[in-house]
């Protein structure tokens, strides 16, 4: 099993305790909305790689409901989805990057370009500790410049700050994972890379007799960062720093404990008497979570 998902990576690094300390028993159970909205990216992603609309079942509105979403977004949806994403770039790319301290191209990434996504994550699970795994949206690569785009399809985090839902930012560690296996491979290049994310959360599906009133909707957000090689060095080497202490952290989980707004999505929160106690004092609690704070 990998040390840290692409997804979760900011939470590992942040949080050592978080890597080591188990979930609740029988794994994470997801409830038939976060199933549903699971679903509904699976499909959009689905789009975005090859232009075809996969149907969903048991989820039998997801296809008439998505061509609708594009007729109402796009004026031409193939053409918008060409420019998102332009030929020539990979899509649904799998990655996996060694942290141990290992640095030799050929010994410390891999990815797995071919098969189903069933057959992708069987190939990431089956990593070692060593480890960290991800899934790659998108990657183009023009004239020695590599650009990565995630697409976001969840409706995002609640920011309490800003008062708006966000989704992951373009130059958060899980773009930073992605964006370390490219430059690696390709010998630690001086040339800038830019990870980009793309937010297009779906809209609220209505009743059948409210849907003639629907008009236009607004085209996906994109945001991005841009990656130089001293960013991907100090990356690369916060990394190797993160492994090591979730290796010390094994002996003592709970002195490795960071508490903080990450603990109220923590799968080892159950686990956690720290992070408990910090949800409390937020009067929040791990029954407190609702489910359309996560992220599908």
């Amino acid at each position: 099993m990998p040390w840290a998902r692409a997804s979760s990576l900011g939470r590992s690094l942040h949080c050592p305790a978080s890597a080591v300390l188990p979930g609740p028993d029988g794994g994470e159970v997801l409830s038939w909305e976060t199933q549903e909205a699971a679903d509904w990216g699976t499909m959009v992603h689905h789009w975005k790689a090859t232009g075809e609309i996969l149907a969903m079942t048991p989820w039998a509105r997801h296809h008439s409901f998505f061509e609708e979403v594009l007729s109402r977004t796009f004026t031409d949806p193939e053409a918008a989805r060409r420019i998102l994403w332009p030929p020539g770039g990979e899509h649904e790319v799998a990655v996996a990057v060694r942290c141990d301290g290992e640095k030799r191209p050929e010994h410390c990434v891999r990815f797995k370009r071919d098969g189903t996504t069933v057959e992708k994550e069987a190939w990431k699970a089956a990593f070692g500790p060593e480890w960290a795994t991800g899934t790659m949206d998108y990657r183009l690569r023009v004239d020695g410049a590599v650009t990565i785009d995630d697409l976001k399809t969840g409706v995002g985090r609640y920011n309490p700050d800003t008062g708006a839902r966000e989704s992951t930012p373009p130059g958060s560690e899980q773009h930073g994972l992605y964006v370390l296996a490219d430059w690696l491979v390709h010998g630690r290049s001086n040339t800038a890379s830019r990870t980009t994310t793309t937010h297009w959360p779906r809209p609220r599906i209505p009743s059948t007799n409210r849907r003639r009133s629907l008009t236009a909707l607004p085209p996906p957000t994109r945001l991005g960062h841009g990656w130089l090689y001293q960013d991907l060095d100090n990356f690369h080497n916060q990394l190797i720093m993160g492994y090591e202490l979730t290796g010390i952290a094994r002996l003592s989980p709970e002195a490795f404990a960071v508490v903080g707004d990450d603990c109220r999505f923590c799968p080892a929160l159950v686990n956690c008497p720290s992070g408990r106690r910090f949800e409390a004092e937020q009067g929040r609690g791990p029954d407190a979570i609702q489910e359309e704070d996560v992220r599908p």
